[in-house]
């Protein structure tokens, strides 16, 4: 199905406009490589997508999770600053979903339709029931990024 793009980030529409990866191609490209890109904020507004995040996607349904994101430091400067965690991944009718344990988007469950947009992977959020996480806007772009081929940062 295809979407009038609204704005664009690096290159990737921030609303869907492809074709969706279905679950055998998923497989192929995302299981066990890591994926490493941007991620917007949570008022999704264009231009602001400067959260860096890495991710290594286990073929035993875990996926394990590195964000960069900014804070204010002792004396008030501004550091960056990282946090890894552990969380599911899982293919659902041609869809990636992804939960976190606890602190990357407090453990809600997103799930997110793939596409392959200009060489980057781009996640779109599928839907937002109740136990979406608050960055959850169906069809906007979730995170965009580059696959590299296996265990790239050594989660």
């Amino acid at each position: 199905m295809k979407r009038a793009c609204a704005s664009k980030v690096s290159g990737v529409p921030r609303v869907m406009r492809g074709k969706d990866m279905g679950d055998a191609e998923l497989r192929n490209r995302l299981i066990g490589n890591t994926l490493s890109g941007m991620m917007g904020n949570r008022d999704g507004a264009a231009g602001r997508y400067d959260i860096r995040w890495q991710a290594y996607v286990r073929p035993d349904g875990t996926v394990i999770a590195r964000v960069f994101y900014k804070g204010v430091g002792r004396k008030g400067t501004v550091e960056e600053r990282s946090l890894t965690e552990k969380g599911r991944w899982t293919l659902e009718n041609g869809l990636m979903c992804l939960k976190f344990e606890k602190e990357i988007d407090l453990g809600a469950k997103d799930c997110f339709h793939v596409q392959d947009v200009d060489k980057k992977m781009a996640f779109y959020y599928a839907g937002c029931p109740f136990n979406s996480s608050d960055r959850c806007h169906t069809d906007r772009l979730g995170q965009f990024g580059e696959v590299l081929p296996g265990n790239a940062y050594g989660f």
